[in-house]
Parts: C-alpha cells; structure tokens; sequence
C-alpha cells in the first residue's frame, strides 16, 4: 500500500487502484480480458509494506499454453503501476473429486 495514494474518505481512509487480467492461449490463440476498479476503505492508513489483495474471475479453457498479464495501476495518478507477465497453465477441474481450488484458505 506504500506506493498507493490514501484518499480521505467519509470514515477514515480509502485506496482505490485499478487491475488487468489478460489470459492468452498461444496455441489457440485466443485471449480473455477482465478489468476492474478495487476501493478500499479503512479507519486509517495502511503501512508501507501492507500487502491489498483483490479476486478476478475469467473463464477460459483448461489448456497449458497460457499466458498472464496482470496489471495494477494507482486509479488517482495515471501511469503509475506494476507489470506480471507469466506462464500460467490452466488446468482441467473437470470432474466429481474435491479439488484444491474448490477450497478457501485464510485467516479470520
């Protein structure tokens, strides 16, 4: 949250930064695009180092030809942001058995 600009907000602080997802399945060549907007809102700033989080949903075809993109960017400072770029297989969750995705794991 370092890099992020905090904007005043009706109780305290918020955090607002944009994100990208672009899947591309290079033998296919097909690709799927998700863009979203994230505000944060908290009784007061976050340290530097404070990690924000967010989900993206997209569906795409299970296939170990694709390629991520991940873009984040400050919503109130254009051009300022982080790029992934990856190998990112898909695999097939096809199927009755209890799989690793269908399973949240966090903290209360």
């Amino acid at each position: 949250a370092g890099e992020l600009r905090a904007e005043r907000a009706r109780r305290g602080i918020r955090y607002r930064f944009d994100v990208t997802l672009v899947l591309a399945d290079t033998a296919l060549r097909t690709v799927r695009r998700s863009d979203d907007s994230v505000f944060v809102a908290l009784p007061r700033p976050l340290g530097d180092r404070h990690l924000l989080h967010t989900q993206i949903e997209v569906g795409a075809r299970p296939t170990p030809h694709t390629v991520q993109r991940v873009i984040m960017s400050e919503a109130t400072v254009p051009g300022v942001g982080q790029l992934y770029h990856s190998l990112f297989p898909i695999p097939d969750y096809g199927g009755s058995a209890l799989m690793l995705s269908d399973i949240a794991l966090g903290r209360p």
